[in-house]
């Protein structure tokens, strides 16, 4: 039966250089709705840190799901998901594929799934906490 809004600010899990980062979010009960924007530059995986409650779930594909826009033309591959990596980490996962096919499989962006150059992305986290 609890309702809370506010503000957190995303960082980076991996050292990697975040800017221009902004991110506010709603809390009913144990649902977080995490609302997010940021630079990421250089070649790097993509995820970011400083979620503003733990999740409940961590590990691949638990608990959570995302919507995204980016602008990073040099992704290797359409991001469209992630999941929670640690109590306030989310790495982003994406759709790879060759050619002008359909995307053949789901990928995490730490594995070779990386951008080789700077991008903003925006979008919604929505988790479970405790």
């Amino acid at each position: 039966n609890s309702y809370e809004e506010g503000t957190w600010t995303p960082t980076s899990p991996n050292a990697n250089t975040i800017s221009s980062a902004t991110g506010d979010y709603t809390r009913i009960g144990d649902m977080v709705f995490a609302q997010f924007s940021f630079t990421m530059s250089g070649s790097t995986s993509i995820s970011l840190s400083g979620l503003p409650f733990s999740g409940v779930h961590t590990g691949a594909n638990k608990g959570t799901s995302i919507i995204s826009v980016n602008n990073c033309a040099s992704v290797q591959g359409q991001i469209v998901g992630g999941q929670m990596v640690a109590a306030t980490s989310f790495t982003f996962n994406a759709y790879i594929g060759s050619g002008a096919g359909l995307p053949t499989k789901l990928q995490t962006t730490t594995s070779t799934l990386y951008q080789t150059a700077g991008g903003t992305y925006s979008g919604i986290i929505i988790y479970q906490t405790s």
